[in-house]
């Protein structure tokens, strides 16, 4: 399946932006995994933010 998503966003026909539903800071990993194993209807993507350099 992952291939196929990979195919799908690099050709235009997904936007990753509008996949992701939940983000957290990566120093609440443990809240991040416990929502999108206990919720999956209601988390798509949950996104872990490593922050920017610079």
């Amino acid at each position: 399946m992952l291939p196929t998503v990979i195919d799908w966003i690099t050709r235009g026909l997904v936007n990753p932006g509008h996949i992701v539903t939940h983000q957290f800071d990566f120093r609440d990993v443990v809240a991040a995994f416990d929502l999108a194993e206990r919720h999956p209807q209601q988390s798509c993507k949950v996104l872990l933010d490593f922050g920017e350099d610079g």
